[in-house]
């Protein structure tokens, strides 16, 4: 586990840390899978193998409620405020 390493376990705070650093990265682009924003530790698929099971991933919540969640709410402006800090986002270069 790759917190172990570092003397962490994963948590909220290591998750964010994380975050935040790929926010922080020089690159003109940054991807995060839903998962990595929510700390969750699902899969959307395993490379290299097909079943039934791939591909299948779906949000706990339903598309058109996010913007009345909590969870979803918070994560969204953690990752507004990260961005925002990093130079990225529409106002940036």
């Amino acid at each position: 586990m790759l917190a172990s390493n570092f003397g962490e376990t994963w948590s909220d705070r290591l998750r964010d840390a994380l975050l935040t650093s790929m926010y922080r990265a020089g690159s003109n682009e940054l991807f995060l899978p839903v998962q990595d924003v929510f700390g969750w530790r699902d899969r959307i698929n395993t490379p290299a193998t097909v079943t039934d099971e791939n591909w299948t991933f779906r949000l706990p919540w339903p598309v058109d409620r996010l913007a009345s969640l909590p969870e979803p709410i918070d994560r969204a402006a953690f990752c507004r405020g990260v961005a925002a800090a990093a130079g990225r986002g529409a106002s940036a270069p």
